[in-house]
């Protein structure tokens, strides 16, 4: 089956469209496991060390934050 030069470029936006929804895909995984990762961690120290929650609170945004700009 031979494609057209139209189609060929139609073929290449889509496929290149893909492995854009698949690297947002993967990046919102990877934060969404961090978040909660930290999250948990941060519910750990806060009970080990009894360390007021205000505290973990501003630790926890501070990392959002910082998150954040770096995306």
């Amino acid at each position: 089956m031979f494609l057209t030069k139209n189609c060929k470029q139609e073929q290449e936006r889509v496929e290149s469209a893909k492995m854009f929804l698949l690297a947002i895909t993967c990046a919102f995984v990877s934060k969404t496991l961090s978040g909660s990762y930290m999250n948990s961690m941060l519910t750990q120290i806060e009970r080990q060390f009894n360390i007021p929650t205000s505290l973990v609170g501003f630790i926890n945004g501070s990392f959002e934050i910082g998150n954040l700009l770096l995306i």
